[in-house]
């Protein structure tokens, strides 16, 4: 406690005793002011990006209806309609595997713009498919091309994001600047479950489409490259590599990435918390992936959920995701830290799934739906780790891999979860438990929980990486070192 004198014009003495919470108060506001102005440079991104979401999310709730009316008339229950979903998603999750890492390396050598470009122009073609259409033949066209696409782009989009932004954040705002952006496009989110509440299906799809398109317009006439540091890094780092000794010798394009792929895992590998972020993004991913994939599915099946139904559900996940992320989490990583932060959503993914697997109240789904807002606080906890565990000139190669091994989850979950969750619902099953399927993926996010407590906080002081036979030291004040060196240090 202080105090304070003031003397009013009767010569009257009053002392004020003063908190010394004021000072925490203004401290956390102005903290909050420079996040705000950090994130300035992410505008034309946030605005990009939004667009994209919320035309996906005003396409989302009608699809279910729409694929099951087209493949099961009349039917609630279609098993034909969650095979070709988790094909779908296991196809597309196999070629993200090889895409991700692949479109990671290419964004840092050429530019974060141009793959996000290509990436959002790609988008529009599967539902351009059902904007014509929506008859049988017109379904299967949407889910080959959405298949390919997806391959090319759906993680290429994440983690050029992630490294766009890690580009233009300091380091020590990464993990506010990684939620602040899930929780504005989290507004997107919501608005778009509005407006598919209120849209009719013959609309939904064409409005769809016209946001994708703008989308790709605002990409190519507002983005700017973020910086070239990176890539003037990749150019120098390669003429180096031509003359030195010590240089990995590359005959070809294949051979180059080739390299760049040893390399990566090489920082990945010897990195504790790059490890334990790969290792907790598969479990993750794994138990995630296979639900998201028949989720919809199963509570059209259990609760007969229809369009408006999965709208009011995306709408409380969107409103409890933009208070997650633009209320709780810059307080709470400024207090705790972004492991922590990373076991808390672990377990609220836990507990939403063994509540979705004894679920018998039509109630149960809209509670689990604000736990699943909670569980979205892993993915800018995990990239901000990731972008504090590894060099300013590998943020798009590391995003990539750690996608790619989300990729890799997400190609084996569906797989698994499609005819396990067709079976139960079906009257064939072995026992009577239709949630049974929602307690496998719980016992995956288990280990990705139980591996978050054993992490350590991340470094962003200090940190070292091996760059293509060199060793870049990165500090505070001092970035772009580079050394030639047969030891490897990583923090």
């Amino acid at each position: 406690m202080g105090t304070s004198v003031f003397t009013t014009s009767g010569n009257t003495e009053i002392v004020m005793e003063s908190s010394e919470e004021e000072p925490e108060r203004s401290s956390v506001t102005t903290s909050k002011i420079k996040i705000l102005t950090a994130m300035r440079p992410l505008g034309h991104l946030i605005v990009a990006i939004f667009l994209k979401i919320l035309a996906l999310t005003i396409m989302l709730p009608a699809l279910v209806d729409v694929t099951i009316e087209s493949l099961c008339p009349k039917h609630n229950r279609c098993s034909e309609a969650i095979y070709i979903s988790g094909v779908q998603q296991s196809v597309s999750g196999f070629g993200t595997i090889i895409s991700t890492p692949l479109v990671g390396q290419l964004s840092d050598e050429y530019g974060r713009k141009p793959l996000l470009l290509v990436s959002f122009a790609l988008s529009i073609i599967p539902f351009a498919v059902l904007a014509c259409g929506r008859t049988k033949g017109m379904v299967y066209t949407y889910y080959v091309l959405r298949t390919l696409v997806a391959i090319a782009t759906e993680g290429a989009i994440i983690c050029v994001s992630m490294a766009y932004v890690a580009d233009v954040m300091e380091e020590n705002l990464r993990a506010n600047a990684f939620g602040i952006l899930t929780g504005i496009l989290a507004i997107a989110f919501v608005i778009g479950t509005v407006l598919a509440r209120v849209l009719s299906v013959s609309y939904i799809f064409q409005v769809g489409c016209i946001l994708l398109v703008a989308a790709v317009l605002y990409v190519q006439l507002f983005l700017k490259e973020p910086h070239t540091t990176h890539l003037e890094s990749s150019k120098h780092i390669k003429k180096i590599n031509t003359i030195d000794r010590c240089s990995l010798p590359s005959s070809s394009t294949l051979t180059d990435r080739w390299s760049s792929v040893k390399e990566t895992l090489h920082i990945v590998r010897m990195s504790k918390n790059l490890t334990n972020i790969c290792i907790i993004t598969f479990f993750f991913t794994l138990g995630a992936s296979g639900v998201a994939s028949v989720i919809l599915y199963y509570f059209k099946a259990t609760y007969n959920f229809n369009k408006n139904e999965f709208a009011y559900l995306m709408l409380i996940f969107g409103v409890g995701t933009i208070l997650v992320q633009l209320v709780f989490l810059p307080l709470l990583s400024h207090l705790f830290g972004e492991q922590k932060i990373l076991c808390v959503a672990l377990f609220s993914g836990v507990a939403m799934q063994l509540l979705l697997s004894v679920s018998s109240s039509p109630w149960i789904p809209y509670l689990c739906a604000f736990l699943g807002a909670l569980s979205i606080l892993i993915f800018p906890c995990a990239s901000s780790i990731v972008s504090k565990s590894s060099g300013p000139h590998q943020q798009g190669k590391v995003q990539g891999f750690v996608s790619g091994i989300g990729s890799c989850a997400s190609t084996l979950s569906p797989l698994a979860m499609s005819p396990l969750t067709a079976l139960f619902l079906s009257e064939d099953a072995p026992f009577d438990f239709p949630g049974f399927s929602m307690i496998c993926a719980a016992l995956a996010m288990m280990v990705a929980f139980i591996q978050s407590c054993f992490m350590n906080p991340p470094l962003p002081a200090m940190a070292r990486f091996k760059v293509s036979g060199y060793v870049e030291i990165k500090e505070k004040e001092d970035a772009d070192i580079s050394i030639c060196s047969t030891d490897y240090f990583v923090s």
